[in-house]
């Protein structure tokens, strides 16, 4: 069924033009099954927006407008794009006089449907990051007393005048990941704040959201990194960084296109 619809769309006699092909589909789908009708829908859309660019306009013009007044569209599209949404950016795309046809009450759709399609759930994100914040907190206080037994262990070594030995491997990379602990844990901070901000401003637009997610999960990935890193010379160090990876990754996971 799938391949005898889409020799339907990209696959027509030389006398069937665009227009043509678009009445066919929406006749067949106001008579096809729920399941028939999803897959539909997408040839549908595909084709009402390349109607600006087809050689019959006017023709294209006149039946979209008769396809919005007959509601022969209800129910048709896709999740992402309901097919009344995109007849009236074809209209719109098609310029005038057509785009001037468009009710107020289609046009307030269109509106309604780009803030959906385009919104971000700036709060959950917010929420998310000052609890990785909270979590971190309380981590760091958790692991205060490791490293303030390393600090007076040091401390009762240097009073007794023992000669320091050298220092092995893994104690060159433990006192690396301590006193880069809180530089990392503030460009997390910063990095996230970043984001937020980006997130909530371009990411409204077309593509932004896309670019956000990016950013979130580059974020988580470089934070997981790190927290491996530090595991061996400090749980409690990795810990607060793995938290900062995680919550960069339910971010991410909220910005999932829709």
């Amino acid at each position: 069924m799938g391949e005898v619809q889409r020799g339907a769309v990209s696959g027509p006699g030389e006398e069937d033009s665009t227009t043509e092909r678009l009445e066919a589909l929406v006749r067949r789908a106001q008579e096809a099954s729920e399941e028939e009708r999803g897959l539909l829908g997408e040839d549908i859309n595909t084709l009402l927006l390349q109607l600006p660019s087809a050689p019959e306009p006017q023709r294209g013009a006149t039946l979209v407008r008769s396809f919005l007044d007959s509601h022969a569209l209800a129910g048709l599209g896709t999740p992402a794009m309901p097919s009344n949404i995109a007849a009236t950016q074809a209209l719109l795309g098609l310029g005038y006089p057509d785009a001037l046809t468009l009710t107020p009450e289609e046009l307030d759709s269109l509106r309604q449907w780009q803030r959906q399609r385009f919104a971000v759930p700036w709060l959950a994100l917010l929420v998310t990051l000052f609890g990785v914040i909270l979590i971190q907190v309380f981590i760091l206080t958790l692991g205060t007393d490791n490293a303030l037994v390393i600090r007076f262990n040091a401390t009762l070594r240097a009073l007794s005048g023992e000669p320091p030995a050298p220092p092995t491997l893994m104690e060159l990379h433990e006192e690396f990941v301590r006193n880069s602990a809180y530089r990392f844990l503030f460009a997390q901070f910063v990095a996230g704040a970043a984001a937020f901000f980006y997130t909530v401003t371009a990411g409204r637009r077309g593509g932004g959201r896309v670019r956000a997610r990016r950013v979130f999960l580059t974020m988580a990935g470089v934070g997981a990194a790190m927290a491996l890193f530090q595991l061996p010379a400090n749980g409690w160090i990795a810990a607060t960084t793995f938290t900062a990876a995680a919550g960069a990754f339910i971010c991410a996971a909220n910005l999932k296109p829709t």
